[in-house]
């Protein structure tokens, strides 16, 4: 069946992105949009450069958004809103068109790609995941390379995987590792149907990790997710949940002849398996560290996308049926909810922070003060946990405010994950700063001696400090000597 309704999944998107928000600079934007800057601007970040651009040296992401706004003449705010909207229009249309293959009934296909527009920002079980982030990532890119070759596979096009599999290594080697390793089994399910071994075709990345030092051991200590023989109870019910239904769907896809169902179906749940007793043995007690820095658990990604268009297409074909009435009662309350959970995670901000449009965050204004009117070399401290601040909203000051700062103790820690050399710097910065509230004009000072920081972004005024701008909440304050 051919998939010819762009159309309907043109206003699924808008949905999806009205119900997920959008948000550029949160989150792991520390380091992928301050990348993509520091690409179109090599002068930025002279002070703390390798958190910016160690983690992009396995991804052409950073150059090739940069290379893309050199292209095109667009503002990169604009960009970043392009890519965001046409990531989602190619993720929801590549599992339409996957539902068409599943389900005979409209119904069906279409409550499990509405479904997943609804649910973009749900929580990947204990991985810290969401299907898509609120803003653009190198994962979702990498993932609608996946999910196409996947479509690929089940058209029986498999050499249009290669590329596109090649593709997603090149923007997210991690992802791409775990959509090889589906696609792996999804090959194997469509040539030895019911075939048993779950140790086959299990892929890791092959990178090249450092040696972790105590340092490291500590900045991932309070990533508890990495752990996970530390996960909760009811975090175990959620990595079994989704696999016992794709079991189940697949299984009644085979007794009515679905076949494509039943391959999508037993290929995920067999992945699934293999994946998560690969990442039990890497991640026992007392295995080697480093072995925390594959993430193995995140392989639960493509379990949840592929069991939530499964499981809520079964769910369309058996209820919703072509009732709108009922599609608007299931599917009404909850894009409220999710809008409602958006707005809380994000409370200061709009649900949606359109490009060139002025803040009301009070963070937002002295991230965008600090950007023009301070020196493009300007070092700054900010409190290690200002992300965590109220009205904050996660927002990153390095990717906002374009200018180097010491490294933080919330979004760092994910860098030092992986590039375990940088430990001990960040342990420095990080525990300098151990009284950061209680600071003043003397404790400051010995900052700027000891690290050559010259600027200070605070949420008091100090007495004896030179602070050329303040607002409701924040200081920014100039050092002597700089």
């Amino acid at each position: 069946m051919k998939w010819r309704a762009p159309w309907p999944v043109l206003l699924l998107t808008c949905g999806a992105f009205a119900v997920l928000g959008y948000h550029p600079g949160v989150e792991d934007d520390t380091t992928y949009l301050a990348g993509v800057k520091h690409a179109l601007d090599p002068s930025l970040f002279p002070h703390d450069l390798p958190f910016v651009t160690a983690q992009l040296e396995l991804s052409v992401y950073d150059t090739l958004v940069a290379g893309f706004v050199r292209t095109s003449h667009l503002p990169l705010g604009y960009v970043l809103l392009l890519w965001q909207f046409a990531g989602i229009f190619i993720l929801l249309w590549s599992c339409a068109a996957i539902a068409a293959l599943c389900f005979p009934e409209a119904s069906a296909r279409w409550t499990g790609v509405a479904f997943l527009a609804v649910m973009l920002a749900m929580p990947v079980s204990g991985t810290h995941l969401l299907l898509v982030d609120q803003h653009l990532h190198p994962r979702l890119l990498a993932t609608d390379c996946i999910v196409l070759a996947v479509l690929a596979m089940l058209r029986k096009r498999r050499v249009l995987a290669f590329p596109l599999l090649a593709g997603a290594l090149a923007l997210h080697p991690l992802m791409a590792a775990f959509g090889i390793s589906f696609c792996c089994f999804l090959a194997a399910e469509a040539r030895w149907p019911g075939w048993g071994s779950f140790g086959r075709a299990a892929a890791v990345p092959l990178w090249l990790w450092e040696q972790p030092s105590p340092d490291w051991e500590r900045a991932t200590a309070p990533r508890s997710f990495l752990y996970l023989y530390q996960w909760p109870l009811y975090s175990w019910v959620t990595i079994a949940g989704p696999i016992a239904l794709l079991a189940v769907l697949a299984a009644r896809g085979r007794r009515r002849g679905e076949n494509t169902l039943a391959l999508l179906g037993f290929a995920t749940v067999r992945y699934s398996l293999a994946q998560l007793l690969l990442a039990m043995v890497l991640l026992l007690p007392g295995a080697p560290g480093w072995l925390l820095q594959l993430e193995p658990m995140r392989f639960l990604y493509l379990t949840y996308l592929f069991a939530a268009l499964l499981g809520a297409g079964a769910f369309g074909r058996w209820w919703l049926r072509a009732s709108p009435l009922r599609a608007l009662l299931v599917f009404a309350p909850l894009s409220c909810c999710m809008v409602a959970e958006q707005s809380l995670e994000f409370k200061g901000s709009p649900h949606v922070e359109w490009p060139g449009a002025r803040a009301a965050n009070p963070w937002l204004d002295a991230f965008a003060w600090v950007r023009t009117h301070t020196p493009v070399d300007a070092y700054f401290a900010l409190d290690p946990h200002y992300t965590e601040e109220p009205l904050e909203g996660v927002h990153s000051f390095r990717a906002l405010a374009e200018r180097s700062m010491l490294a933080d103790a919330v979004k760092d820690p994910g860098v030092v994950t992986h590039v375990p050399h940088l430990a001990p710097r960040w342990l420095r910065e990080t525990e300098a700063r151990a009284g950061w509230q209680r600071g003043n004009a003397r404790e400051f000072e010995q900052l700027r001696q000891q690290f050559g920081i010259g600027w200070i972004l605070v949420e008091r005024p100090v007495p004896g400090l030179f602070c050329p701008y303040n607002n409701r909440v924040l200081w920014v304050c100039r050092l002597r000597g700089k």
